[in-house]
Parts: structure tokens; sequence; C-alpha cells
């Protein structure tokens, strides 16, 4: 009875695996177009989130000067948006952005930015300004 509880607790183990974390290429494949943008920014920490959570192809998150940033893709940028508003709820303060198929969500959860004024840097790289 214990080698089959062995073996299931194997077999869910090894799907979970499967359909939650992406390879690091893929990570860092849908995160280079984005922090590129970020010059100047300390950027850190890309993992892969789960997409099908948010109803995203791929979805990585990671941190810049402190700030939670989560980029996923999506076939329609729209409804992205949408879902991504879960993202940055209950963070001090967030915001999303669009770039083209890529939905960009930048939240303040450790409050490390209280004047924004980190969140405005990061946004304004991000916009090309």
């Amino acid at each position: 009875m214990s080698a089959r509880l062995l073996v299931l607790s194997f077999v869910l183990a090894s799907c979970g695996d499967k359909a939650a974390v992406a390879p690091a290429s893929d990570v860092a494949t849908l995160v280079a177009p984005i922090t590129d943008k970020l010059t100047g920014q300390r950027v850190a920490g890309f993992v892969a989130r789960d997409a099908a959570a948010l109803g995203a192809t791929a979805c990585a998150v990671g941190e810049v000067d402190g700030l939670e940033l989560t980029i996923c893709d999506y076939g329609d940028p729209a409804v992205g948006a949408k879902a991504m508003r879960s993202v940055v709820a209950g963070a001090q303060s967030g915001a999303l952005r669009v770039y083209g198929t890529r939905v960009v969500a930048l939240a303040d959860r450790a409050k490390v930015d209280p004047r924004g004024q980190a969140m405005n840097r990061v946004l304004a790289a991000l916009d090309g300004r």
C-alpha cells in the first residue's frame, strides 16, 4: 500500500511541476523586451508565474527597484489588462501597461515607495519617456 501511495505522490508532483513551471529560456524571452527598457533600474529575480491562473499564455514575475513587476503574454491584450487588475489589487499602489501582446503590472506590495517616485521612474522608462 505504501508503494502505491509513493507512486501516486510522484505522479501528482510531476503533473504539478509541468503545469506551473516554464523553462528559464521561456521566462527570458518573455521578459527581455520589457526589462531591456529598464536601464538604470535594479532588475532582479524573474521567475515563471502560473499563467493559467491569469488566463495568459505565459507569465513571469520579478522585481524592479523593490517593486513587483509581472509580465504576461495574452492573445487579446484587452482581456489581459482586465485579468491583470487582480495582480495590482491590494498593493499600496499599482499600474498596468499594455505593450503589444504583453501586459505589465507594477505593484508596490512591500510599501517601499510611499511617494511613488520609483514607480514613476519605472513607468517612464517602460513608456520611453
